[in-house]
């Protein structure tokens, strides 16, 4: 069972660092090959799409929950996540301290 579950977790943490990139291209807006949560918190603000006051203080709501999210993964501290500290935030599952954050 530990081999199954040794296997699983570099399986999805590759997975995660093999999206990185994509998800960098479309978020980095100053294009600097890192995050800020600035460039984040945009970002699930442009989805949202307006909407209802219900829907935007569920926004609300949702960004400080990334914003929690966006602190676990910063492992340095330095305010930015860089292409190994990006997947915690978008892929929880693979860093234990962004998960706790998620559930």
């Amino acid at each position: 069972l530990q081999e199954i579950m040794t296997f699983a977790d570099s399986t999805g943490k590759a997975i995660a660092h093999k999206d990185i990139a994509a998800i960098l291209e479309e978020i980095d807006t100053s294009k600097d090959g890192k995050l800020t949560l600035e460039e984040h918190l945009n970002d699930i603000h442009n989805q949202a799409d307006g909407g209802d006051e219900q829907e935007m203080k569920e926004l609300e709501i949702r960004k400080k929950v990334e914003a929690a999210k966006f602190a676990a993964a910063d492992l340095n501290g330095d305010g930015f996540l860089d292409k190994d500290e990006v997947p915690a935030l978008f892929y929880p599952e693979t860093h234990p301290e962004v998960l706790r954050v998620t559930v």
